[in-house]
């Protein structure tokens, strides 16, 4: 009977929350819009001083049309879509994979103990609000080690952690709309936290 000696491969990676990538146009997008909203902004006509002012109380005269508003169950028709949901916009998430990895400060120590730079980087992106000028949140994933296809392997990542991030959202762990860590870091910061505050309260 031959025996099959079961194969592990570790994967090592790395998390940054505040990653160096920015994203300065839609600030001046934002702005612009403003600017373009107050230029063509025009004021209220002014009225004539002859001309005659509109009846507000007047009652319809026997030639007018009636116009009904159609019931609430009617509203959409008979022919809207039963299995019609709705979907949250700032739920929104991208995953971007660079071509160049990118070493910012807080992962440059993994990367120093494994003696390289990163395999590969990639970002996950999401709305931080229901509107575009309330701009992105963004945090960095870099594949320092690990079995090889380490691009494949980071997309699939990224797509795990697009979903944990959405749990951490519903179960309170971030921000209910700009968090965007995973739920797994998220709990490990929190226990992290508590630990040094239970730590600095026995010391004191």
């Amino acid at each position: 009977m031959n025996h099959t000696k079961p194969s592990i491969i570790s994967t090592f990676l790395s998390l940054d929350s505040d990653p160096v990538l920015r994203f300065p146009l839609l600030e001046t997008h934002s702005h612009l819009s403003e600017m373009a909203a107050n230029a063509l902004a025009t004021p209220g006509a002014t009225p004539l001083p002859n001309a005659p002012s509109p009846d507000v109380g007047s009652t319809p005269t026997a030639g007018s049309i009636q116009v009904s508003t159609p019931p609430a169950s009617n509203a959409f028709g008979d022919s809207h879509d039963a299995d019609a949901r709705l979907i949250d916009i700032t739920d929104e998430t991208w995953g971007v994979v660079m071509s160049t990895t990118l070493l910012s400060s807080s992962n440059s120590l993994l990367a120093m103990e494994h003696s390289c730079k990163p395999l590969a980087s990639a970002y996950l992106i999401k709305r931080a609000g229901p509107r575009d000028e309330d701009g992105l949140v963004r945090i960095g994933l870099n594949f320092l080690s690990g079995q090889m296809g380490h691009k494949m392997v980071i997309k699939e990542v990224l797509g795990m952690y697009a979903g944990l991030g959405l749990l951490a959202r519903v179960r309170g762990t971030v921000d209910e709309v700009r968090g965007l860590v995973p739920l797994h870091v998220a709990a490990a910061r929190k226990a992290h936290a508590v630990v040094n505050a239970t730590m600095r309260y026995g010391d004191g």
